[in-house]
């Protein structure tokens, strides 16, 4: 007859519950040092309700910006004028939301999905990878990251070089009013996409549904702007429209 060694098995609880604690430990120091790296809170330049934005934003349509921190994140809310978007009810104001959370930016209901700054560089956060933008493979940027990355952007860039929308329009859109002037906009993973998209008959559509909604008549003014979170990789086109 054999018998259960008591010793035996206080032995090797012991070494059961030291394997748990140290494999839980390691996990949550990953996690920590990985949020230390993080330096987007000392690079950012929006920490109250703006009117500045780059010539990027601009061309998204965006003319203020909502920040309103709350006790654990901050809400950043773009609001936009005049943008062309397919809905034939077409409101003049529209809005796209991102949040910030333990210094990560993330789009708004969509925590799975971030970015933030490591070492003052792009750093990407999917359920899949995590790490540097320029290990990311290209061909995985989908229109939520690109905006993300440009909302990165927007959100560290110098407010020197940002100006208010109604300014923008002024000195480089004459013969519209500012009122009058409508953006639509198409995002893809390359350049290519981001332009064949916005000269697509979808995008030609979206146009005929906002005349058909407002009785107004568009017509374009100037080509296509295009920018890019990379060379040609997470582009935003733009192509603005004069509509009365």
């Amino acid at each position: 007859m054999s018998y259960l060694n008591l010793s035996n098995l206080s032995y090797l609880g012991l070494v059961l519950i030291s394997f748990i604690l140290f494999s839980s430990c390691n996990d949550t120091v990953g996690t920590e040092e990985a949020q230390k790296n993080y330096d987007l809170k000392e690079n950012l330049t929006i920490e109250n309700n703006q009117d500045l934005f780059s010539q990027e934003f601009v061309s998204l349509g965006v003319v203020k910006a909502e920040v309103k921190k709350r006790k654990s994140r901050t809400d950043i809310n773009f609001l936009q004028h005049n943008v062309i978007s397919g809905d034939k009810h077409n409101s003049r104001e529209q809005s796209f939301s991102f949040y910030i959370k333990d210094e990560v930016l993330h789009l708004d209901g969509k925590p799975s999905l971030g970015v933030s700054l490591v070492n003052n560089s792009p750093y990407i956060i999917t359920e899949n990878y995590q790490g540097p933008l320029e290990d990311f493979s290209k061909n995985n940027l989908n229109k939520d990251l690109t905006l993300l990355l440009f909302a990165l952007d927007e959100i560290t860039s110098n407010s020197q070089n940002k100006i208010k929308a109604n300014m923008f329009h002024r000195s480089t859109l004459s013969g519209c009013s500012f009122w009058n002037t409508y953006y639509l906009n198409s995002v893809g993973f390359t350049r290519s996409v981001a332009v064949s998209t916005i000269k697509s008959e979808g995008a030609s559509r979206k146009v005929k549904d906002h005349e058909e909604a407002t009785g107004e008549t568009c017509s374009k003014i100037g080509g296509v702007d295009t920018s890019c979170v990379g060379e040609n990789h997470g582009c935003l086109s733009t192509q603005a429209y004069c509509c009365k």
